[in-house]
């Protein structure tokens, strides 16, 4: 009953978080669905898989937690991170921003796909 699978489709097909209660303690496994690079949070999406990503990222702004656990290789120092409601809307807020105008898009080389 302390670990809840959610669907999180966007960034890959099939793709979940996990979130974990511990006491007190909420903690978001968020895999690579967002990662910080330099102080910014990035996703990586293609265009047939926005909405989705929207979607995903709108349920996971929902969701009561105040740690955001992240797949951190070489992208910060520590994969756990301590986040406020106001940090935890502000992170989720931006992204949605960012997917809605169709900004930072990386999309894969796949010869014959169309993104």
């Amino acid at each position: 009953e302390d670990l809840e699978i959610i669907p999180t489709p966007g960034h890959t097909t099939g793709a979940f978080s996990y979130l974990w209660s511990s006491g007190d303690s909420k903690y978001l496994f968020l895999g690579d669905v967002l990662v910080p690079v330099d102080g910014e949070w990035k996703f990586w999406v293609t265009r047939a898989g926005r909405q989705s990503m929207i979607q995903s990222m709108e349920l996971l702004q929902a969701l009561d937690f105040n740690y955001l656990v992240i797949n951190s290789f070489a992208c910060t120092e520590f994969p756990c991170i301590a986040v406020t409601p106001e940090e935890k809307s502000e992170i989720f807020t931006d992204v949605i921003q960012k997917l809605r105008k169709s900004e930072n898009f990386v999309a894969p080389s796949v010869a014959g796909m169309n993104y």
